[in-house]
């Protein structure tokens, strides 16, 4: 019985190592089944960040999670409020305000968010836009530089699902750089704990 599991730990990691090497990442922990890993990015001390799992569930299932950025604000503690303020066939727009122990003040974005099928392959990718809907004020600082990808792989016919989560984003304000990189790191991995936990608690 010991055998499933480790086939689907060494796949997994078999998968990981190819994209690392490919996008250039460097390890930076491994911890409750959930591996983050950085990037240097040419021109910026902001690096980025990816992270990923294998999550006990179909993939549609869990897309129709992952693609709802409006309930964000409910499965994630970084994320203090998600609205949806534009939709069409080929994106959505959202505005979130997000929060973190180390703000003095919070952050609101416009989101930009895209869907992709590919046979067994859910790529979502969004990034941050200008919007009029929201004036800027004093209440927040505005993040506009952010750019991520949600990667999910069909695995063992539908019973698991492979996740990647990648994600560089300047938060703006006055946060020294390594401040900025140990929020990133910690979002990477937390998102995807949240997310196993939350499909855990519904049984999904």
């Amino acid at each position: 019985m010991k055998k499933i599991p480790c086939l689907i730990f060494i796949f997994f990691l078999f998968i990981d190592l190819a994209f690392c090497a490919q996008e250039g990442f460097t390890f930076e922990f491994k911890e409750k089944g959930i591996v983050v890993y950085s990037k240097n990015i040419s021109g910026s001390n902001i690096k980025e960040f990816y992270s990923s799992t294998v999550l006990n569930g179909n993939i549609r299932d869990i897309v129709h999670i992952i693609n709802d950025f409006s309930s964000y604000n409910r499965l994630f503690p970084d994320v203090y409020y998600s609205e949806l303020v534009e939709s069409d066939d080929a994106f959505d727009i959202y505005y979130q305000i997000i929060n973190d122990k180390f703000f003095l003040k919070k952050r609101e974005l416009f989101v930009e968010k895209k869907i992709f099928y590919d046979n067994d392959l859910i790529v979502i990718r969004f990034n941050a836009i200008s919007h009029k809907k929201y004036p800027v004020t004093k209440a927040y600082f505005r993040i506009t530089n952010l750019y991520g990808e949600w990667i999910l792989t069909d695995y063992m016919s539908g019973q698991k699902t492979i996740v990647l989560y990648r994600i560089k984003r300047d938060l703006a304000g006055y946060l020294p750089d390594f401040i900025v990189n140990r929020i990133n790191k910690s979002h990477a991995f937390n998102i995807l704990y949240f997310l196993k936990e939350y499909l855990y608690s519904t049984g999904k």
